[in-house]
């Protein structure tokens, strides 16, 4: 089993009067797949922004396999295995969907034959065969989301962070993305998610994280969803 981890010790963040993060304290192994949820202006998206390099933390460190990865910038983050996808949709409408996912492998290095076996095989992998010559404009949401985590794994990670992977989607894009992402964990790869669709996250991820105020409220399995102080959060 891989021991490949990230230790977070003490992150804060503060913006202007409010304290998005609260020394947060978390260990992530990527041989479990793990899901930060909470209410709305808890600090999850803010807490993947600092990790992956888009956003400094006012206090506290980062360690990634025992080395210190806090104020590194993202394409420092990259090279090291950790990448992310975002909530909003961040494809090159212009180009097609192989494209997009060619200019991510671009960006982490890949050129020539390599770079397009790479891409060959990040269409088949996330079932974007018959999509691959389409302008991304033109895909469904459901697609867009699958080009964006293809895209994200061009540089081979070894932790991906996916923001809100399933919003907007309909149940049967849900089973989609789900196979795509038991895919990458078969591969080794570690998933780290926000979302907010409860029937999407509880199959897939086997641990719960969950932050309310900036806090992280409770830590374990699927029952920490019954907690009286989550269940408050997310009433409150």
């Amino acid at each position: 089993m891989s021991t490949e981890v990230m230790e977070i010790r003490g992150i804060c963040k503060q913006f202007g009067g409010v304290r998005a993060l609260d020394s947060v304290d978390l260990k992530l192994d990527i041989s479990q797949p793990t899901a930060l949820i909470g209410p709305n202006g808890s600090g999850k998206t803010t807490l993947f922004n600092i990790i992956s390099g888009f956003l400094r933390a006012d206090e506290g460190t980062i360690r990634w396999n025992d080395q210190r990865v806090d104020g590194l910038d993202p394409r420092r983050m990259v090279r090291l295995g950790v990448t992310r996808t975002f909530q909003q949709r961040m494809l090159f409408d212009r180009a097609t969907v192989a494209e997009n996912i060619a200019v991510a492998g671009l960006a982490a290095g890949l050129t020539g034959a390599e770079l397009a076996r790479r891409v060959d095989a990040g269409v088949e992998a996330f079932g974007l065969t018959a999509w691959a010559g389409r302008l991304s404009a033109s895909v469904p949401f459901g697609v867009a989301r699958r080009v964006a985590v293809a895209a994200a794994t061009m540089s081979s990670p070894r932790l991906l962070l996916l923001d809100e992977p399933a919003a907007g989607l309909s149940d049967e894009e849900c089973l989609q993305l789900d196979s795509t992402l038991r895919g990458l964990i078969d591969r080794g790869i570690g998933i780290f998610l926000v979302d907010h669709n409860m029937d999407f996250i509880s199959p897939l991820c086997e641990r719960m994280v969950v932050l309310a105020n900036g806090k992280l409220i409770a830590d374990g399995d699927r029952n920490v969803l019954k907690s009286p102080e989550v269940i408050s959060a997310y009433l409150d």
